[in-house]
């Protein structure tokens, strides 16, 4: 029988503010949601792709997991910058279709099998508003490779 990780408590952060990296993980929390979307601006975009894969480990430090919110926009450019050793899992805000839950799974596979990262059978649930404001459920199970991962199998149901 599997058993569910409890998460209490959470820190989401812009990655591109360097002192809310280098001391979110004294913060005690169960997981550290490193920001691309919202909040860091569009000029700063490209520049936060690139300080996701050295600010993992350092969130990490404390026994946090280390989480990345992706922009819906760049769907391909920011997984590539994310998908490494030592994240838990991808946030993908405002999902719309099955299709593009596909098209994660598709890219983020490549990645792992790119990088060595082996997959794993975790599971999580989130929900999910698309941009219509209809709530979506979506399953998906992450890799685990000593103690890290990221996302895996991806189901999108709506939920009434």
């Amino acid at each position: 029988m599997a058993t569910h990780q409890v998460r209490r408590s959470g820190l989401t952060m812009p990655v591109v503010t360097r002192r809310f990296v280098d001391h979110a993980w004294r913060r005690g929390c169960d997981f550290i949601n490193l920001d691309l979307e919202d909040s860091v601006p569009q000029h700063l975009k490209a520049h936060a792709r690139g300080l996701i894969k050295d600010a993992i480990p350092i969130v990490r430090k404390g026994g946090a997991e280390a989480f990345t919110r992706i922009n819906h926009d760049h769907v391909h450019a920011d997984l590539e910058a994310i998908v490494w050793p030592g994240l838990s899992k991808v946030n993908y805000p405002k999902a719309e279709s099955a299709e593009e839950i596909r098209l994660l799974d598709d890219v983020i596979t490549r990645l792992e099998r790119e990088r060595g990262i082996r997959p794993g059978t975790g599971r999580d649930r989130r929900q999910h508003r698309n941009g219509n404001g209809r709530r979506r459920r979506v399953r998906h199970r992450f890799g685990e490779s000593a103690g890290q991962g990221v996302w895996r199998r991806v189901r999108l149901r709506h939920v009434p």
